[in-house]
């Protein structure tokens, strides 16, 4: 037993962690204990069990850890204490024989005074019964459920807020709220009017204001609301509104071809913009140019690039001035800020650097051209959903078809298959989209529904394009006869 503890020790000293471990023997060992508090590679921390499989208990309390991402392939003949941390993420690792009593959570949301809030995660949890981290919640601090115990509301003019747990797993844990922003001001926007047959997507908004479907259809005749969500400037202090907004539908004119609500339009492509009075678009934000549905088809895809970094690169757009890339949180919100402007003549690809390792986030490209001293949008990727290696899902590596091409008579249809294959075998693959998207580059010839089967319309060739949640696409050449 004394050299295999000496050889544990020996690996533990090459890893160079400052934790406390103790071996099948119990023997205990401290190591470079001066660094504990300042531990912060949680990648190789979570190693240990599976390089060590002697060691049966940790010592992993006050290192500051906030998620248990990285620890999710845990044994289960281990013993870790994980208390006075700062977890909020547990990552399913609930059952397993680990202690996490004495948490710091700071959870952050869209919380705002005096409106019922919506209740985090892990306050449900705690709330249930039959859940692993069931206990007691008491010691509200600026804060108190609604009546019915679903809600979270704050008190007015507090910018923090908390709340204790008393008994279960997270036994003497306190969580704290943050920010505690405010609501803005702001004014509903009135005057829209749209045609029958149109999506909410031909109706553009004000600086601030996004649909919260733009692929809704506006419907009939007469003025209704429609969901919307209103991002202010400052999103530090002040949170998001989903408000409603009215439409006044018109009757299409007579000439026209009506259209009726079908599947979810796909992007077509669009023509040049050379006409003098379409006005510039150059204060467009990210929210609006997100929900167009007028640009056509660009390609592009996102992977993870090093250990906190992620790769955008995109196809060439034709007589474009430049691309713009644009990211969000995969949080469920719109809230797109522009990280990166590149020109025509540069390398069509972007690192986003400084990610969390535990995250996902989402992207989308779009190119543009300066003409006359105006800026024109011409083309847009769907949008790109990408999860790093410590989030608990993985990306698609690569799609099949069961056929790249496809020989069809007008009217007729062929239903596509595809299947992807991910990134990482043991996980589930990111599902913040449809798990494919499909696209067509020229509708005139044959359209795509969201479920992959393929309508041929009249004589002539185009692409129908598979892709994936993280821009992983499959080309598909179809010829109408």
């Amino acid at each position: 037993m004394l050299d295999m503890s000496q050889g544990t020790l020996a690996g533990l000293e090459d890893l160079n962690l400052g934790i406390k471990v103790h071996d099948v023997a119990g023997i205990s060992y401290n190591i470079y204990s001066n660094s504990k508090n300042n531990f912060t590679d949680m990648e190789k921390l979570a190693l240990l069990p599976e390089r060590f499989p002697l060691v049966k208990k940790m010592d992993l309390s006050a290192l500051k850890i906030t998620s248990l991402q990285a620890f999710r392939g845990l044994r289960d003949n281990i013993s870790i204490d994980f208390s006075q941390n700062r977890i909020s993420d547990f990552a399913g690792l609930e059952s397993k024989n680990i202690t996490l009593e004495r948490q710091k959570m700071y959870i952050s949301g869209n919380f705002a005074p005096d409106l019922e809030c919506e209740m985090p995660e892990i306050l449900k949890n705690i709330m249930d019964g039959n859940h692993r981290l069931y206990g007691t919640l008491e010691k509200f601090n600026n804060c108190r459920l609604s009546g019915d115990g679903t809600k979270l509301i704050f008190e007015p003019k507090q910018t923090r807020a908390s709340v204790s747990v008393k008994g279960g797993r997270l036994s003497n844990s306190t969580i704290y709220f943050e920010p505690i922003r405010l609501v803005p001001a702001y004014t509903i926007p009135q005057g829209l009017t749209a045609t029958e047959g149109d999506t909410l997507a031909k109706v553009i908004l004000p600086e601030g204001f996004a649909w919260k479907d733009s692929a809704l259809f506006v419907g009939e005749v007469g003025t209704r609301s429609f969901k919307g969500i209103y991002t202010p400037k400052d999103t530090g202090k002040y949170i998001s509104l989903e408000v409603d907004i009215p439409v006044t539908v018109k009757k299409a004119e007579t000439n026209s071809t009506e259209v009726t609500p079908g599947p979810k339009p796909i992007p077509d492509p669009s023509p040049e913009p050379d006409e003098p009075d379409k006005p510039d678009e150059s204060n467009l934000t990210g929210n609006q140019i997100e929900a167009r549905k007028d640009l056509s088809l660009l390609l592009a895809t996102g992977k993870q690039k090093g250990k906190n970094g992620i790769e955008l690169t995109w196809k060439k757009k034709n007589g474009s001035s430049g691309y713009e890339v644009y990211w969000s949180y995969c949080d469920g919100k719109r809230n797109y800020q522009k990280a990166k402007t590149v020109k025509s003549t540069g390398r069509r690809s972007y690192i986003h650097k400084n990610l969390k390792k535990s995250r996902a986030y989402k992207y989308y490209i779009v190119s543009y051209k300066i003409k006359g001293g105006k800026k024109f949008y011409q083309s847009k990727s769907p949008v790109i959903h990408v999860a790093m290696s410590q989030e608990k899902s993985t990306n698609v590596k690569s799609i099949t078809v069961n056929k790249t091409k496809v020989s069809l008579k007008a009217k007729k249809t062929f239903q596509i298959k595809a299947s992807a294959k991910a990134e990482n075998k043991k996980k589930k693959l990111l599902a913040h989209t449809d798990k494919f998207r499909y696209y067509t580059n020229d509708k005139k010839v044959a359209e795509v529904t969201r479920k992959g089967k393929i309508r041929a319309k009249k004589k002539g060739s185009c692409s129908i394009f598979v892709i994936a949640n993280n821009g992983v696409s499959k080309e598909i050449k179809v010829t109408v006869k």
